[in-house]
């Protein structure tokens, strides 16, 4: 596995566990809700193509 491609799991792990930090809040904040939802799929998106791409170095 690239180290890049460890780094963008590693982030959006992070991002899922702010996420349902926020959701168990008495009272959640949709707006930063909203933005976590985005940066997770932008992230995830990302992460599907580094794993898609073959790599180049051949590690």
């Amino acid at each position: 596995m690239k180290p890049f491609t460890f780094i963008l799991m590693l982030l959006a792990q992070r991002v899922d566990d702010q996420l349902r930090m926020e959701r168990l809040r008495s009272a959640p904040d949709p707006r930063r809700i909203e933005r976590l939802l985005q940066r997770r799929d932008q992230l995830n998106a990302r992460l599907r193509r580094s794993i898609a791409r073959p790599a180049w170095n051949g590690s």
